[in-house]
């Protein structure tokens, strides 16, 4: 049995969009019932930066001004929220619960969340940073938030804090310090169903936290609401992404390289994966998760083989425990500034993906000028 070379394999699972796009499209339209598409305009005091549809009559718009706007009829007409917010309120992300009865604002001066879909707010007395709620329970939690050191530029007294709500942001309560980045993930036994609240902190909690090595930085996860006894299960160790029960984290190592290592039990255990098809070489942070498949394999971006004029990187899949990636598709733009990759996921059609890489000469896959390609596949590159 004679197999295809690798290139060429690879090729055929990611097609060239611009002769396929006629059929996706076509197709999208002949299988979506859109129903009677009605259109509007509506005045904001600015272009919009986000919009979160919590069903298909409430949704939410933040404008570039930091305004907060909400539409009970789909959008048709539009109430400006400035006088339910605390004076002077500047909000700057929504963050939607899992079951879509709560609403958490990332805001100034203070952060707020509403328990009844906008109608009122409750107010935080901190602006908070980041907010992750718990994957099961919308009422749950969990916030940063920078100490007053950081505003005022002593880095001395510069640290992150983090805080969790058991009551749907009513309230919040410090549970721990110096924190590098917090997260939830799904721990699965026979039994039960539950979450671990897990965070990145320094272990030396004196002084400012941005001035101390990033060795001192260490993996911790706890089955607590309230992160009581959390267990150290990776040190050193960075920055993580979380997906349901795995968990990636980077271990920084010298020259900006990471060591990667992955969870698949809600980050009480770490293995180092294996990559197949090319030597993997990862760039501080520079990888993020792309999808997640049917058989629970992953899609992962790993921002490799970094150059400056043009970055790119490769994507990888996995098997269903995260242990092994193979190599799907190599040289795929980066962005210059994020290094976020050049991938795009179609919404509404969960297999589909769009990458943009770069068109490279085969016998010296080194040399990138510039010019790109776009594919696009319809089994997430598997």
């Amino acid at each position: 049995k004679q197999s295809l070379p690798k290139p060429m394999a690879r090729l055929l699972s990611w097609s060239l969009v611009f002769t396929s796009l006629f059929l996706l499209i076509s197709c999208s339209l002949r299988c979506v019932d859109t129903g009677n598409l009605g259109v509007s305009s509506s005045i904001f005091d600015s272009p919009i930066n986000r919009m979160q549809w919590v069903d298909s009559m409430l949704v939410f718009v933040v404008t570039e001004s930091s305004s907060l706007y909400r539409s009970t009829d789909g959008g048709i007409s539009w109430n400006a929220e400035a006088s339910k917010l605390p004076p002077n309120s500047k909000v700057y992300d929504i963050v939607l619960s899992k079951q879509r009865n709560f609403i958490y604002l990332v805001a100034e001066p203070y952060s707020v969340s509403s328990r009844n879909s906008g109608i009122t707010y409750d107010s935080s007395s901190y602006s908070l940073s980041n907010i992750v709620v718990h994957p099961l329970k919308d009422a749950l939690a969990a916030a940063s938030h920078f100490a007053a050191g950081c505003y005022q530029q002593n880095m001395q007294e510069c640290w992150q804090e983090m805080l969790v709500t058991v009551n749907g942001g009513a309230s919040w309560d410090v549970v721990d310090t110096y924190v590098n980045s917090i997260g939830w993930a799904t721990s699965l036994t026979d039994s039960d169903e539950s979450a671990n609240l897990i965070a990145t902190d320094q272990a030396n909690k004196s002084g400012g936290q941005y001035t101390q090595s990033k060795q001192n930085l260490r993996f911790l996860y706890s089955s607590s609401n309230h992160f009581e006894s959390p267990k150290v299960s990776l040190q050193p160790a960075e920055d993580f992404i979380s997906l349901g029960d795995r968990v990636f984290v980077g271990e920084s190592k010298r020259l900006g390289h990471v060591n990667m290592y992955v969870s698949t039990n809600g980050g009480q255990s770490f293995q180092t994966p294996q990559f197949n098809g090319k030597d993997p070489y990862l760039l501080n942070f520079f990888y993020e998760i792309i999808a997640s498949t049917e058989n629970d394999s992953l899609v992962l971006a790993v921002h490799e083989d970094h150059v400056d004029t043009y970055p790119w990187g490769n994507l990888y899949v996995s098997d269903a425990d995260a242990a092994i990636f193979e190599l799907s598709l190599d040289h795929i733009v980066l962005h210059l500034q994020t290094h976020a990759a050049g991938i795009v996921a179609v919404e509404g059609l969960p297999t589909v993906l769009f990458a943009n890489i770069y068109d490279v000469d085969p016998e010296n896959p080194m040399e990138v000028d510039g010019k790109i390609q776009t594919l696009w596949t319809s089994d997430r590159g598997i």
